[in-house]
């Protein structure tokens, strides 16, 4: 009895701390801050590998899909978009995946954050923005 209840409690610690590493430790922007806007200045094409895929529901201001990544000794927090519009694309994303995106690296108050234009993943490109930095679920006609 005793052992099953120190593997449920070693279980329980091993998930909270798989957990912890894959979310952003700031969490998402604010309720009533407005999201960093896309400057086509600090963009950078940046290869990673997927640790964490989280999803922040609204109202707050860059409510959508993350991802976390891993790029050389860097970790990225990584914007892609409405949670509605990036599964249209129908890719999902798998820690471990390796990951190359395109798009503009801001600094919020709670560190950088890498909003997205392009992500490649196995074989597979996702726009999600425009060259100007406009998103594409903003648009009329955006489609994947």
């Amino acid at each position: 009895m005793k052992r099953g209840m120190l593997a449920i409690a070693l279980l329980g610690t091993a998930l909270g701390v798989t957990w912890a590493s894959i979310n952003p430790t700031r969490g998402p922007i604010g309720l009533g801050e407005p999201g960093p806007s896309y400057d086509i200045a600090t963009v950078v094409d940046v290869m990673g590998t997927v640790r964490g895929v989280w999803e922040v529901p609204m109202p707050v201001a860059l409510d959508g899909l993350y991802l976390s990544a891993k790029a050389g000794v860097a970790n990225l927090d990584i914007y892609l978009g409405p949670a509605d519009f990036v599964k249209m694309f129908g890719v999902t994303f798998l820690p471990g995946d390796r990951i190359e995106v395109i798009g503009s690296r801001v600094m919020t108050d709670r560190g950088d954050l890498l909003l997205a234009a392009e992500v490649r993943v196995r074989g597979t490109t996702l726009m999600l923005r425009d060259k100007a930095g406009t998103p594409f679920w903003s648009t009329r006609n955006g489609r994947p």
